[in-house]
Protein backbone atom coordinates (compact mmCIF):
# COMPACT_ATOMS: atom_id res chain seq x y z
CA UNK A 1 0.00 0.00 0.00
CA UNK A 2 3.15 2.23 0.86
CA UNK A 3 4.64 1.91 -2.70
CA UNK A 4 3.93 4.59 -4.46
CA UNK A 5 4.36 7.21 -1.49
CA UNK A 6 7.78 5.77 -1.41
CA UNK A 7 8.60 5.47 -4.97
CA UNK A 8 7.58 9.99 -4.60
CA UNK A 9 10.20 9.97 -1.73
CA UNK A 10 12.66 7.66 -3.02
CA UNK A 11 13.03 8.73 -6.35
CA UNK A 12 15.18 11.69 -5.31
CA UNK A 13 17.68 9.22 -4.24
CA UNK A 14 20.45 8.17 -6.22
CA UNK A 15 19.86 3.67 -6.70
CA UNK A 16 16.54 3.62 -5.91
CA UNK A 17 15.01 0.80 -7.96
CA UNK A 18 11.43 1.04 -7.40
CA UNK A 19 8.51 -0.22 -4.71
CA UNK A 20 7.63 -3.03 -7.53
CA UNK A 21 11.28 -4.71 -7.04
CA UNK A 22 10.95 -5.96 -3.60
CA UNK A 23 14.16 -7.27 -3.10
CA UNK A 24 16.60 -4.57 -4.73
CA UNK A 25 14.71 -2.30 -2.26
CA UNK A 26 15.43 -4.25 0.37
CA UNK A 27 18.96 -4.17 -0.36
CA UNK A 28 18.40 -0.44 -1.12
CA UNK A 29 17.69 0.26 2.53
CA UNK A 30 19.82 -2.29 4.03
CA UNK A 31 22.70 -0.80 2.23
CA UNK A 32 21.90 2.66 3.08
CA UNK A 33 20.70 2.24 6.47
CA UNK A 34 22.39 4.22 9.38
CA UNK A 35 23.18 2.94 12.74
CA UNK A 36 20.99 4.43 15.76
CA UNK A 37 23.23 6.00 18.38
CA UNK A 38 19.63 5.49 20.75
CA UNK A 39 16.58 3.53 20.16
CA UNK A 40 14.13 3.66 22.64
CA UNK A 41 10.70 1.68 22.78
CA UNK A 42 8.34 2.71 25.75
CA UNK A 43 6.59 -1.16 25.99
CA UNK A 44 9.28 -3.74 25.76
CA UNK A 45 8.52 -7.57 26.31
CA UNK A 46 5.58 -7.79 24.93
CA UNK A 47 4.37 -11.12 23.69
CA UNK A 48 2.50 -11.23 20.36
CA UNK A 49 -0.56 -12.93 22.54
CA UNK A 50 -0.49 -9.74 24.74
CA UNK A 51 -0.65 -7.17 22.39
CA UNK A 52 -3.56 -9.04 20.32
CA UNK A 53 -5.27 -9.00 23.66
CA UNK A 54 -4.39 -5.97 24.78
CA UNK A 55 -6.07 -4.67 21.35
CA UNK A 56 -9.00 -6.57 21.56
CA UNK A 57 -9.30 -5.29 25.05
CA UNK A 58 -9.28 -1.38 23.35
CA UNK A 59 -11.76 -2.13 20.59
CA UNK A 60 -14.20 -3.92 22.81
CA UNK A 61 -14.22 -0.71 25.37
CA UNK A 62 -14.62 1.39 22.66
CA UNK A 63 -17.49 -0.59 21.34
CA UNK A 64 -19.06 -0.34 24.86
CA UNK A 65 -18.63 3.31 24.79
CA UNK A 66 -20.18 3.70 21.36
CA UNK A 67 -23.11 1.76 22.49
CA UNK A 68 -23.77 3.26 25.97
CA UNK A 69 -22.96 6.79 25.64
CA UNK A 70 -25.94 7.50 23.34
CA UNK A 71 -28.31 5.94 25.98
CA UNK A 72 -30.12 8.30 28.44
CA UNK A 73 -28.61 8.32 31.90
CA UNK A 74 -25.14 7.73 30.77
CA UNK A 75 -22.72 9.06 33.21
CA UNK A 76 -20.81 12.19 32.28
CA UNK A 77 -18.17 12.27 34.98
CA UNK A 78 -14.93 10.44 34.33
CA UNK A 79 -15.04 8.16 37.84
CA UNK A 80 -18.38 6.89 37.31
CA UNK A 81 -17.62 6.34 33.48
CA UNK A 82 -14.27 4.48 34.70
CA UNK A 83 -16.57 2.36 36.98
CA UNK A 84 -19.11 2.16 34.20
CA UNK A 85 -15.76 0.00 32.08
CA UNK A 86 -14.50 -1.39 34.86
CA UNK A 87 -17.99 -3.37 35.55
CA UNK A 88 -18.40 -4.12 31.90
CA UNK A 89 -14.79 -5.85 31.64
CA UNK A 90 -15.26 -7.70 34.39
CA UNK A 91 -18.41 -9.45 33.08
CA UNK A 92 -16.58 -10.48 30.08
CA UNK A 93 -16.00 -14.08 29.77
CA UNK A 94 -13.67 -13.21 26.86
CA UNK A 95 -11.89 -11.09 29.13
CA UNK A 96 -11.13 -12.70 31.70
CA UNK A 97 -7.26 -12.55 31.41
CA UNK A 98 -7.47 -8.84 32.57
CA UNK A 99 -8.33 -10.07 36.18
CA UNK A 100 -5.20 -11.99 36.50
CA UNK A 101 -2.23 -10.51 38.37
CA UNK A 102 0.98 -10.57 36.12
CA UNK A 103 3.78 -11.01 37.31
CA UNK A 104 7.26 -8.99 38.45
CA UNK A 105 9.07 -7.32 35.63
CA UNK A 106 12.36 -8.82 34.96
CA UNK A 107 15.08 -6.28 36.21
CA UNK A 108 18.23 -7.06 34.16
CA UNK A 109 20.32 -4.55 35.56
CA UNK A 110 20.04 -6.48 39.29
CA UNK A 111 21.84 -8.64 37.48
CA UNK A 112 24.35 -6.88 35.18
CA UNK A 113 26.00 -4.13 37.57
CA UNK A 114 27.23 -6.41 39.92
CA UNK A 115 28.94 -8.68 37.42
CA UNK A 116 29.83 -5.54 35.69
CA UNK A 117 31.49 -4.50 39.06
CA UNK A 118 33.16 -8.13 39.79
CA UNK A 119 34.67 -7.83 36.16
CA UNK A 120 36.14 -4.57 36.39
CA UNK A 121 37.54 -5.30 40.07
CA UNK A 122 38.93 -8.73 38.40
CA UNK A 123 40.46 -6.99 35.77
CA UNK A 124 41.83 -3.96 37.71
CA UNK A 125 43.64 -7.11 39.93
CA UNK A 126 45.10 -9.16 36.99
CA UNK A 127 46.82 -5.96 35.42
CA UNK A 128 48.41 -5.27 39.05
CA UNK A 129 49.42 -9.23 38.83
CA UNK A 130 50.78 -8.89 35.34
CA UNK A 131 52.82 -5.42 35.73
CA UNK A 132 53.80 -6.91 39.79
CA UNK A 133 55.36 -9.74 38.40
CA UNK A 134 57.87 -7.12 36.04
CA UNK A 135 58.00 -3.94 38.23
CA UNK A 136 56.76 -4.77 41.29
CA UNK A 137 53.41 -5.35 43.23
CA UNK A 138 53.77 -1.74 44.67
CA UNK A 139 54.60 0.26 42.16
CA UNK A 140 51.95 -1.94 39.75
CA UNK A 141 49.57 -0.52 42.21
CA UNK A 142 50.41 2.62 42.10
CA UNK A 143 50.56 2.60 38.43
CA UNK A 144 46.54 1.90 38.31
CA UNK A 145 45.90 4.25 40.94
CA UNK A 146 47.88 7.11 39.14
CA UNK A 147 45.97 5.82 35.76
CA UNK A 148 42.77 5.60 37.51
CA UNK A 149 43.35 9.42 39.08
CA UNK A 150 44.28 10.62 35.81
CA UNK A 151 41.06 9.79 34.16
CA UNK A 152 39.10 11.25 36.88
CA UNK A 153 40.87 14.36 36.97
CA UNK A 154 40.16 14.64 32.70
CA UNK A 155 36.52 13.92 33.07
CA UNK A 156 36.32 16.61 35.41
CA UNK A 157 38.66 19.17 33.30
CA UNK A 158 35.76 17.54 30.43
CA UNK A 159 32.78 18.96 32.75
CA UNK A 160 34.08 21.61 33.62
CA UNK A 161 34.82 22.94 30.23
CA UNK A 162 31.14 21.61 29.57
CA UNK A 163 29.69 24.28 31.98
CA UNK A 164 32.10 26.97 30.53
CA UNK A 165 30.61 26.41 26.98
CA UNK A 166 27.05 26.29 28.62
CA UNK A 167 27.81 29.61 30.33
CA UNK A 168 28.79 31.49 27.48
CA UNK A 169 26.86 29.85 24.52
CA UNK A 170 24.48 32.65 22.90
CA UNK A 171 20.80 31.51 23.08
CA UNK A 172 18.97 32.66 20.08
CA UNK A 173 15.08 31.87 19.06
CA UNK A 174 13.99 32.94 15.73
CA UNK A 175 11.07 35.19 16.62
CA UNK A 176 8.32 33.30 14.64
CA UNK A 177 9.07 30.26 16.89
CA UNK A 178 5.64 30.85 18.83
CA UNK A 179 3.57 31.40 15.18
CA UNK A 180 5.31 28.24 13.96
CA UNK A 181 4.30 26.14 16.68
CA UNK A 182 0.76 27.57 16.81
CA UNK A 183 0.49 26.71 12.78
CA UNK A 184 2.35 23.27 13.31
CA UNK A 185 -0.53 22.26 16.47
CA UNK A 186 -3.48 23.88 14.55
CA UNK A 187 -2.62 21.71 10.72
CA UNK A 188 -0.94 18.36 12.53
CA UNK A 189 -1.80 18.05 16.16
CA UNK A 190 -5.20 16.05 15.74
CA UNK A 191 -4.94 12.83 17.24
CA UNK A 192 -3.52 11.50 20.56
CA UNK A 193 -0.36 10.39 19.08
CA UNK A 194 2.14 13.03 17.85
CA UNK A 195 5.24 12.40 16.03
CA UNK A 196 8.04 14.76 15.72
CA UNK A 197 11.15 14.90 13.23
CA UNK A 198 13.71 17.36 13.30
CA UNK A 199 17.31 17.77 11.74
CA UNK A 200 19.79 19.80 14.65
CA UNK A 201 23.41 21.25 13.88
CA UNK A 202 25.64 19.85 16.79
CA UNK A 203 27.62 22.71 18.16
CA UNK A 204 30.95 23.78 17.91
CA UNK A 205 33.60 22.54 18.83
CA UNK A 206 32.32 19.41 17.02
CA UNK A 207 34.91 17.17 18.19
CA UNK A 208 33.60 17.75 22.35
CA UNK A 209 30.14 18.01 21.28
CA UNK A 210 30.08 15.14 19.57
CA UNK A 211 31.95 13.19 21.92
CA UNK A 212 29.22 14.36 24.97
CA UNK A 213 26.29 13.81 22.58
CA UNK A 214 27.30 10.37 21.28
CA UNK A 215 28.32 9.42 25.64
CA UNK A 216 24.66 10.87 26.06
CA UNK A 217 22.85 8.95 23.67
CA UNK A 218 24.58 5.70 24.27
CA UNK A 219 23.59 5.99 28.26
CA UNK A 220 20.04 7.07 27.00
CA UNK A 221 20.36 3.96 24.82
CA UNK A 222 21.50 1.44 27.66
CA UNK A 223 18.94 3.22 29.97
CA UNK A 224 16.13 2.82 27.60
CA UNK A 225 17.13 -1.02 28.04
CA UNK A 226 17.59 -1.92 31.60
CA UNK A 227 16.74 1.69 33.58
CA UNK A 228 13.62 3.03 32.39
CA UNK A 229 11.93 -0.08 30.21
CA UNK A 230 8.95 -0.38 31.76
CA UNK A 231 6.77 2.64 29.69
CA UNK A 232 8.88 5.38 31.17
CA UNK A 233 11.67 7.54 29.95
CA UNK A 234 13.00 9.07 32.60
CA UNK A 235 9.94 10.24 33.88
CA UNK A 236 8.32 10.74 30.98
CA UNK A 237 5.31 8.33 30.08
CA UNK A 238 4.40 9.95 26.86
CA UNK A 239 7.02 8.37 24.60
CA UNK A 240 6.30 5.89 22.89
CA UNK A 241 9.29 5.21 20.31
CA UNK A 242 12.42 7.07 19.89
CA UNK A 243 14.92 7.09 17.37
CA UNK A 244 18.24 9.41 17.78
CA UNK A 245 21.35 9.33 14.98
CA UNK A 246 23.80 10.85 14.65
CA UNK A 247 24.52 11.86 10.50
CA UNK A 248 26.65 13.92 7.96
CA UNK A 249 29.52 12.98 9.55
CA UNK A 250 28.92 13.71 13.04
CA UNK A 251 27.20 17.55 11.79
CA UNK A 252 24.00 16.92 12.36
CA UNK A 253 21.56 14.83 14.95
CA UNK A 254 18.68 13.68 13.49
CA UNK A 255 15.80 13.38 15.74
CA UNK A 256 11.91 11.06 15.45
CA UNK A 257 10.24 10.20 18.28
CA UNK A 258 6.73 8.95 18.93
CA UNK A 259 4.36 10.76 21.78
CA UNK A 260 1.08 10.61 23.17
CA UNK A 261 -0.34 13.62 24.94
CA UNK A 262 2.08 16.10 23.88
CA UNK A 263 1.12 17.67 20.84
CA UNK A 264 1.96 21.33 22.22
CA UNK A 265 5.17 20.40 23.62
CA UNK A 266 5.59 18.26 21.36
CA UNK A 267 5.39 21.04 18.17
CA UNK A 268 6.95 23.42 20.73
CA UNK A 269 10.41 21.05 21.11
CA UNK A 270 10.10 20.95 17.13
CA UNK A 271 10.07 24.45 16.66
CA UNK A 272 12.75 25.60 18.92
CA UNK A 273 15.07 22.69 17.55
CA UNK A 274 14.86 25.30 14.03
CA UNK A 275 16.84 27.99 16.15
CA UNK A 276 20.84 28.68 15.91
CA UNK A 277 21.04 28.74 19.74
CA UNK A 278 19.82 26.44 22.89
CA UNK A 279 18.72 27.23 26.30
CA UNK A 280 21.84 26.64 29.06
CA UNK A 281 20.84 23.72 30.38
CA UNK A 282 20.75 19.76 30.39
CA UNK A 283 23.89 17.70 28.88
CA UNK A 284 21.90 17.09 25.62
CA UNK A 285 21.23 20.48 24.82
CA UNK A 286 25.10 21.69 26.16
CA UNK A 287 26.09 19.25 22.98
CA UNK A 288 23.85 19.93 20.46
CA UNK A 289 21.75 22.94 18.94
CA UNK A 290 18.43 20.69 20.71
CA UNK A 291 16.63 22.44 23.95
CA UNK A 292 15.93 18.62 25.25
CA UNK A 293 16.32 17.90 28.82
CA UNK A 294 15.57 21.84 30.15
Amino acid sequence: MAGPGLDQLFAHCEGWPGHDRRGAAHTFFNRHRVASNTFYTGTMNRSVDQVRREAELRDRVGAFLDAEAAKPGFPTDPVEIRGRIQAFVAAEPALAWTKLQPGPYPKVLENVVPKAVAAVVLLLAAIVFVLGRSIGYLPALGWVVGTLAVLAAAAYAAWRYLCHLAATDPVIVDGDVKEHTRELVRTEDRIVQNEMSSVIYIKQPLWFRGLVLRAVLAFVDFGGKYLSNQGSLAGTPSIHFARWVIVDGGRHWCSSATSTGAGRTTWATSSTSRTTGSPRCGATAWASRAPWGC
